[in-house]
């Protein structure tokens, strides 16, 4: 299980700062900022992703996508849904507040596309200009 002091602090374990629930950032995006703001954090995700199999990671961004493709109104209640299934994963966007509002800040500046986030031994990912 993912535990990491950045996320910790959190009202409840599956509240999403508004932040989280109102960005229009891609997952790698948000992994890109992740990696960025809180590394311990990206690296224990990055961690247990690669030690999933393959159709285990496809669930996982397939769920954690349409997450993001929902309207604010609706990210709490996907992800009250999804806490049951992959919560290791769902932390990324229950962080506490401060660093989620930095995740969110900083998420808009990484390419939407990034395959590289996916990979804990690539190097960190540079803003776009």
């Amino acid at each position: 299980m993912v535990a990491s002091v950045g996320f910790a602090g959190a009202a409840a374990a599956d509240t999403v700062p508004p932040a989280m629930l109102n960005t229009t950032c891609s997952l790698d995006q948000i992994m890109a900022a992740t990696k960025v703001v809180d590394p311990v954090t990206y690296g224990e995700l990055i961690g247990k992703y690669n030690s999933e199999p393959g159709w285990v990671q496809g669930g996982i961004v397939y769920h954690m996508n349409l997450l993001l493709q929902k309207s604010p109104q609706d990210r709490q209640a996907e992800i009250n849904t999804l806490t049951g299934i992959f919560p290791e994963y769902v932390s990324i966007f229950t962080a506490a507040e401060p660093v989620a509002n930095e995740i969110a800040a900083k998420c808009p500046t990484f390419p939407a596309e990034d395959p590289a986030v996916w990979d804990a031994t690539a190097p960190a990912p540079a803003p776009v200009s």
